[in-house]
């Protein structure tokens, strides 16, 4: 997306678009700032939860594209896929589980939560039970 490739500040955000999309952003950017990996991710699911409703919306389905995408790369792959990650794919899960735990209390509304808890069920199995990829 051009706020990914740009990056344009908040401010430029604001001007561009208006004060609802500055603040959808503002709660949706991870703050890389912050180290390690776990603690950044707890501090981003805090500004979500404070966030208006829609944030929740684009949030959750954020999370339901990627668990979707890795668990099908890693049927396609296998273990070799924990190699394009900066952190263990088993730590990605524990955030997950944490982020749909916020999504049930802020947003029980969103009609994919069951949808991303499958697919956070069917990846855990994969990961405690890895195939070796198909031929």
């Amino acid at each position: 997306g051009w706020i990914e490739d740009a990056e344009p500040s908040l401010d430029e955000v604001r001007e561009q678009l208006g004060d609802e999309v500055a603040g959808l952003v503002g709660a949706l950017t991870d703050d890389e700032s912050i180290d390690p990996y776990r603690e950044r991710k707890a501090e981003h699911r805090e500004r979500v939860r404070a966030a208006p409703a829609g944030a929740h919306a684009i949030y959750g389905s954020d999370k339901l594209t990627n668990v979707a995408a890795l668990r099908k790369a890693y049927e396609a792959e296998g273990d070799a896929v924990r190699e394009e990650f900066k952190v263990p794919v088993e730590l990605k899960t524990e955030v997950w589980e944490a982020d749909l735990e916020l999504l049930r209390e802020k947003a029980p509304e969103l009609p994919f939560l069951d949808e991303l808890d499958e697919e956070l069920s069917l990846f855990r199995a994969r990961l405690e039970d890895p195939a070796p990829p198909p031929a």
